[in-house]
């Protein structure tokens, strides 16, 4: 079980799931699994929430799923800067459905501090992101995904940017699956 009185600050450090963080890593209380009943949300956020965090929202979710691990851990997406109810970018639908997956009901989200304070896993998908995050939530824990933004480039960057997200959702999960709560290791 979690226990959330063992916040504490820490600086940068590895995320222990192919991330960094910066603001904060919590401690555990018995072997760190998580019981069945309690849901556990993961957050991941971009700039414009219609590329990079979309992608990353859809191979949660089939991952976790395939990992049995849906529920209790569910995905959701959200951007800093987006325009709420737009449409995921055509390179995004694209290298989507490619790689099975659909994107078409996606609507963009803009991040606000209460989204952001309730994931148990807040994922910015780079540094830039990250500092937004902050300044919108507070002193939070951030991991971060460096993830390079393919908006507006050729289809190349859609695919180099879905491949990244997709080393890290695979290192996410394996994570979970050896047992290891996702916290900041020094």
């Amino acid at each position: 079980m979690w226990h959330p009185a063992c916040t504490r600050s820490v600086r940068i450090a590895r995320s222990g799931f192919g991330g960094t963080t910066r603001a904060a890593a919590r401690c555990h209380e018995g072997n760190g699994r998580l019981n069945a009943q309690q849901t556990k949300n993961v957050l991941v956020v971009c700039y414009g929430n219609i590329c990079r965090s979309p992608m990353a929202e859809a191979l949660l979710r089939r991952e976790l799923q395939r990992a049995r691990l849906a529920p209790p851990w569910h995905a959701h997406s959200a951007g800093v800067g987006a325009v709420p109810g737009n449409r995921a970018a055509s390179g995004t639908l694209r290298v989507a459905s490619q790689n099975g997956l659909s994107l078409e009901q996606h609507r963009a989200r803009m991040l606000t501090p209460e989204m952001a304070v309730a994931a148990d896993v807040l994922v910015a998908l780079d540094d830039y992101v990250e500092d937004q995050i902050l300044r919108i939530a507070g002193d939070i824990p951030v991991h971060v995904w460096p993830v390079d933004d393919p908006y507006g480039g050729p289809s190349e960057g859609y695919e180099r940017a879905f491949r990244s997200v997709e080393a890290h959702v695979d290192t996410f999960v394996r994570t979970l699956l050896d047992g290891t709560p996702p916290h900041a290791t020094s």
